[in-house]
């Protein structure tokens, strides 16, 4: 799991390998991701948008951009389609 803390927010990101949904034989690979996020300021603090970045096993960059998330848990998941696997930072 990868983890930082910016301006008061706690961000983690974990990735999981779905092996039911990939085919390595086809070189698809199936990934989710959680990203957690923990407000340890004293303030109110709300998600407008997000910037992640994904590297796969071969150094090829994905990014992902959008406005923020609203979600009822505090987890939002995300399934992504990799031709290799992924590390998440």
């Amino acid at each position: 799991m990868e983890e930082a803390i910016t301006e008061g927010v706690q961000v983690q990101a974990e990735a999981f390998y779905l092996e039911m949904h990939s085919l390595p034989e086809e070189e698809r690979y199936v990934f989710a991701y959680r990203i957690r996020l923990k407000n340890l300021s004293q303030r109110t603090v709300q998600l407008l948008r997000r910037h992640w970045i994904i590297t796969d096993s071969n150094g090829e960059i994905n990014e992902v951009h959008g406005e923020g998330v609203v979600v009822i848990s505090l987890f939002w998941h995300r399934m992504k389609n990799m031709n290799t696997p992924a590390v998440l930072s």
